[in-house]
């Protein structure tokens, strides 16, 4: 069991540092969802580059 927890604090240390980077282009920003009690996470970047819309589901992670 603690190998679980483990692997729950590498994954969401990861994308925690993933989710602090800015893309150096448009107004874009990296959102973190965790569900702990389902094991999935995801990284998303969202905004506008221009007139684009951006939504990029960029790291989902499941346990």
């Amino acid at each position: 069991m603690d190998t679980v927890n483990q692997y729950r604090q590498l994954i969401q240390a990861i994308l925690t540092e993933y989710a602090s980077y800015r893309p150096h282009y448009g107004d874009i920003e990296m959102e973190l969802i965790t569900d702990t009690s389902r094991d999935h996470y995801q990284l998303l970047s969202v905004g506008w580059n221009n007139l684009e819309r951006i939504y990029c589901p960029c790291l989902p992670s499941a346990l």
